[in-house]
């Protein structure tokens, strides 16, 4: 009898095991779903903000175009603009060239004209030089560590 007992026993513990163990891979399951899901929609919200900022520069452009502004008054109105550009809570634009030269930046203006090729964050990304071979592919992602406006 006590046999039986131990074998009902161990059945329980490998049937709640596998249970376990089994809504264990679900939840991971739901964990990546949900988070390629909230990483894919900040990168489209990115997207669409980067939109603004473009249009911003692209109205600018339009009216250097038309004769309405100089070049040099267009680009002046386009930095401002965007300088004042503010998403989320720590959100911001700023504007460097194809050679890493900050042309903008609306917290630090110390680094405007600063060449940032060579600047690295923490974790030793080139975040400029990786920033312009983006730009030069046509656009894309870079993950890089920066102190957020408050710090």
């Amino acid at each position: 009898m006590s046999n039986n007992k131990l074998n009902l026993s161990f059945k329980l513990i490998a049937l709640s095991g596998l249970g376990l163990l089994g809504m264990s891979i679900t939840l991971w399951m739901f964990y990546a779903n949900i988070s390629t899901a909230l990483h894919d929609e900040r990168k489209h919200e990115a997207r669409r903000l980067i939109e603004v900022g473009t249009g911003a520069l692209a109205y600018f452009n339009q009216l250097e175009q038309s004769g309405v502004l100089t070049r040099k008054e267009a680009q002046q109105h386009a930095t401002q603009a965007i300088a004042k550009l503010r998403y989320g809570k720590h959100g911001y634009f700023w504007i460097n060239d194809m050679d890493g030269i900050m042309i903008m930046h609306p917290f630090q203006p110390k680094l405007n004209g600063t060449d940032l090729l060579n600047t690295s964050d923490n974790q030793g990304v080139y975040l400029f030089r990786e920033f312009v071979q983006k730009a030069e592919k046509g656009g894309g992602w870079v993950k890089y560590n920066w102190p957020k406006p408050d710090d």
